[in-house]
């Protein structure tokens, strides 16, 4: 081998080991650089997730006072149902049947009976 192709040679290792070492530096530096984007995306990602879960939890407390509102006028409206369900079966049954009510005196005791003049026999 002549001095000249072992000059050649060299001369391409020496070529190949300083691309490879620039592509390694290249790639570390990038490498870095990504990793510091990450990092902060990341960041940004927490707190932003944070400040979700603060929102969401207040929502939560808003949501449980509505249904503690919600239960209280459920618990009003089903007693305020029942006492309209009373009155509406005595107003009915004193619809269907105004006798009993006009009849009510035939309970009174034998002395008031006699008391009343125009009472119908």
């Amino acid at each position: 081998m002549s001095l000249w192709q072992m000059l050649v040679s060299y001369s391409l290792l020496v070529a190949s080991i300083l691309s490879l070492l620039t592509y390694w530096i290249t790639k570390k530096f990038v490498l870095r650089k990504m990793n510091r984007t990450i990092m902060k995306v990341e960041h940004n990602y927490q707190q932003q997730i944070a400040s979700l879960q603060m929102q969401l939890s207040g929502k939560v407390n808003m949501l449980e006072g509505m249904v503690d509102k919600l239960r209280l006028s459920n618990q009003e409206l089903t007693r305020l149902n029942e006492i309209r369900s009373k009155f509406m079966s005595i107003a009915a049954h004193d619809f269907v049947h105004p006798g009993l009510c006009v009849r009510a005196d035939d309970g009174l005791p034998a002395g008031r009976r006699q008391q009343r003049p125009n009472r119908p026999q």
